[in-house]
């Protein structure tokens, strides 16, 4: 959150207003009628850092108040040779964005599931500590909710929690920030920078990281595009590994354009196939909940409150 304040506001001064990197520092670290918070900090850490003869990158990746990635500052390292910083900055200031917009649709599709845990712990926190005076009292002091039932009730709700927590990871999955999205987006911001392929290419690696299968994928095609092969041929196990649509959606690509713009209708095209995942989640969240809480006050009915009132019967 804070490193996108940061970017906002750094935006807003050098790319917006066309003020020089370090007016634009000074007014974000000097800033009147603000408590110390992070973002001050970091702008002026950034400043003693330029003051004292380091790079922009250099300032960043050592600043303390900021965790920036190491994609952020590997984008304002390449920015720094290639004079274009203040597009650079915009491509930033677009990616904070994008990853704070997931977080929140994240955020409101667990709105309605954290409602019906929070329900369902309470009514069990009810049934657990009042229980036995609730349906017992009274009645020769049979102690009706003993510890079996709550044993029963702790189960009932580490299934409901159980199943939140796999729903929160589906969700987190379809609707958080897709990185490979973000490489074709950010591997064709850089071509169109006049960065040559085979180097955005191993940038935009950086953003899915070296470890990860696709990180490896780009790392391939990288090293194929370094040899003269054409990018169909480079990214062939990248694109038949995800399957007949990706293969279409590249071939159709390469034929609507140059470099740049296959990388660009390939983000394009994933994030449509990701728009329509998430429109599917939303729509299932609520019958999903409903059900699970259907089948969790089945639980109880069943384990816990039938037999209950069974024993009521018999006095």
């Amino acid at each position: 959150m804070s490193v996108r304040k940061f970017t906002d506001s750094l935006y807003e001064l050098y790319a917006g207003r066309g003020l020089s990197l370090i007016e634009s520092l000074e007014i974000i670290a000097g800033r009147t009628g603000e408590r110390q918070n992070p973002v001050k900090r970091a702008a002026q850490e950034i400043l003693s850092s330029l003051s004292d003869g380091s790079l922009f990158s250099n300032a960043l990746k050592s600043c303390i108040s900021l965790n920036f990635d190491r994609t952020y500052i590997t984008f304002i390292a390449f920015s720094e040779r290639s004079g274009d910083l203040k597009d650079t900055i915009s491509f930033l200031h677009e990616r904070c964005r994008r990853r704070q917009e997931n977080f929140l649709k994240l955020l409101e599709a667990m709105i309605y599931p954290a409602f019906v845990v929070a329900l369902s712990v309470a009514a069990c926190i009810f049934l657990f500590i009042s229980g036995n005076d609730f349906v017992g009292k009274g009645l020769h002091e049979q102690n009706f909710f003993d510890a079996a039932q709550k044993i029963k009730l702790i189960k009932a709700l580490s299934w409901l929690f159980i199943f939140c927590v796999i729903i929160f990871f589906i969700l987190k999955k379809n609707m958080g920030e897709n990185k490979l999205y973000e490489a074709f987006l950010a591997t064709g911001f850089l071509i169109n920078a006049g960065v040559n392929v085979a180097s955005a290419v191993g940038l935009g690696m950086l953003v899915l990281g070296e470890d990860s299968k696709f990180g490896r994928a780009f790392s391939q095609a990288r090293e194929k595009l370094e040899f003269g092969m054409n990018l169909e041929t480079a990214f062939s196990s990248l694109v038949e590994g995800k399957g007949r649509r990706m293969k279409e959606a590249f071939y159709y690509a390469q034929k609507a354009g140059g470099k740049a713009d296959v990388f660009e209708k390939m983000a394009l095209w994933i994030n449509a196939c990701d728009e329509k995942k998430r429109n599917m989640c939303l729509r299932l969240i609520e019958p999903l909940f409903v059900a699970a809480t259907g089948i969790f006050l089945l639980i109880l009915m069943v384990n816990i409150l039938m037999p209950v009132m069974n024993d009521i019967n018999l006095f």
